[in-house]
């Protein structure tokens, strides 16, 4: 009997305290309905219908959220707030855990199916509330975020990021950015994914004059490192111009929409760069990196939708290496030269300088003017990549430096795979006659030079 007293005792508590708890945070519920429908409606957010469910986590829901900042307009189908009981219970403060914006659309600029989730590390209700106010003052919330985003653009574009950062009056400070841009066709060759990642910097825009500052002190492009970056982008009217330094490489841009057309569906993209790492590029184009050394380039691309359709480069590579092709070895098959044993048994052709110009289209990269130096030789030539199964012919001229053989032009045939060509010695009846007078000369050479002095 007295179990049974002391069980119902325990029961009646517990029910009690459950009455306290609940109560209060039903208090809590109407405190912040009172609160937040009045600062919705004077600063014009729109919205069909608001809850606030306790369990299994209390959270405050916006259905059919519309609201508009400067030019730029958004609407959600889903704005969710959560919070946590002991928040509500211990705090006078109401600490956000999680704001979730769901199935949304942004007008200017144009994205579609956007989902945000920020997980805030010190956010407090009070604080959310001001930010809503007109005129607030960002620095009230200068705490750190944790922010997600997917959205997908007007071209089908996929774009997904990831950041930890402090969001302060005009400036963003990131901890780490990771932002990945998938595309429905590829931009160039076979690359339709672009993945950044970046350590330690910040994001700067000024009002007055329209300009982004980037700076990062290290950077990932497509898993390529770069120690730091560093930037400037201007807008002026619809024209887009960047400068930036990455690990000492300049890259300069220009993006214009062709007859100020606003959808950006036709432009042309300008791009000077200086001091490239060109095995490092090659690899974030994921093409084959089969040249190295310091590049200076000119190009002059046509987008439609953002997607390269055609273009040409000027380029000049210099102090560099041609992988896994030894041309000395080349030479040595047609012309009878000994070269030095270190030099002829690399793998790699040392250049002092490369030279070409490329044209291509979406099925083809066409190389002309291309000329190759160093100490012992240089070349001639042109050649064609099929991009779409990166397939290489190339025809070359080759010469020696050496004086016996200058007059003799050494005709090459590189194909089959870009990864690993083959090559064909084009031996014809112009070059059998050349090393025929050759060996004749040097025969003749040889005779006189043994000849008994009379």
């Amino acid at each position: 009997m007295k179990i049974s007293k002391m069980c119902k005792k325990i029961t009646c508590g517990i029910i009690f305290i459950l009455v306290v708890i609940f109560s209060f945070i039903y208090v809590h519920k109407n405190h912040i309905e009172q609160k937040i429908i009045p600062l919705l409606h004077e600063n014009n957010i729109e919205f069909n219908q608001l809850s606030f469910d306790i369990l299994p986590t209390p959270k405050l829901q916006l259905e059919e959220v519309k609201l508009q900042l400067n030019t730029s307009k958004f609407h959600f189908k889903n704005i969710i707030i959560s919070t946590s009981i002991s928040s509500l219970l211990l705090n006078k403060k109401i600490q956000l855990e999680e704001i979730y914006l769901q199935q949304g659309e942004i007008k200017n600029p144009n994205f579609n199916e956007v989902d945000i989730v920020i997980k805030p590390t010190a956010l407090y209700l009070k604080d959310l509330l001001g930010l809503i106010k007109k005129n607030s003052n960002m620095k009230t919330i200068n705490n750190d975020y944790l922010i997600e985003l997917k959205a997908t653009d007007q071209q089908n574009n996929r774009v997904k990021l990831k950041t930890y950062s402090t969001l302060q009056p005009d400036k963003i400070k990131m901890k780490s950015l990771d932002l990945t841009i998938e595309t429905p066709q590829a931009v160039f060759n076979h690359l339709n994914k672009l993945n950044l990642k970046a350590e330690k910097g910040a994001i700067i825009y000024s009002k007055v004059n329209h300009n982004i500052n980037v700076n990062f002190n290290s950077i990932q492009i497509n898993h390529v490192n770069f120690n730091q970056i560093e930037g400037n982008i201007n807008k002026d009217h619809l024209q887009i111009n960047g400068d930036f330094v990455i690990d000492k490489n300049n890259i300069k841009f220009n993006y214009t929409p062709i007859n100020n057309i606003i959808s950006h569906q036709n432009s042309t993209l300008q791009i000077t760069a200086n001091y490239l790492d060109t095995d490092k590029w090659l690899s974030v184009l994921e093409l084959p990196v089969i040249l190295t050394g310091k590049s200076n380039l000119n190009a002059d691309l046509l987008l439609k939708n953002n997607i390269i359709q055609q273009g040409n480069v000027n380029f000049n590579i210099t102090m560099g290496n041609l992988k896994g092709l030894n041309i000395l070895n080349i030479i040595s098959q047609g012309l009878p030269i000994n070269y030095p044993q270190d030099i002829s048994q690399n793998l790699d052709s040392p250049f002092n300088q490369l030279t070409a110009k490329l044209d291509w289209n979406r099925e083809s990269l066409n190389i002309s003017q291309l000329l190759m130096s160093n100490t012992y030789f240089y070349l001639k030539g042109a050649g064609k990549i099929q991009l779409h199964n990166m397939q290489c012919l190339f025809k070359i001229n080759l010469y020696s430096n050496d004086e016996k053989y200058q007059d003799i032009t050494l005709p090459i045939t590189f194909f089959d795979d870009c990864y690993y060509p083959k090559y064909k010695v084009e031996i014809n009846k112009s070059l059998r006659k050349q090393i025929k007078n050759l060996l004749k000369e040097k025969l003749q050479q040889k005779q006189n030079d043994t000849a008994p002095i009379k």
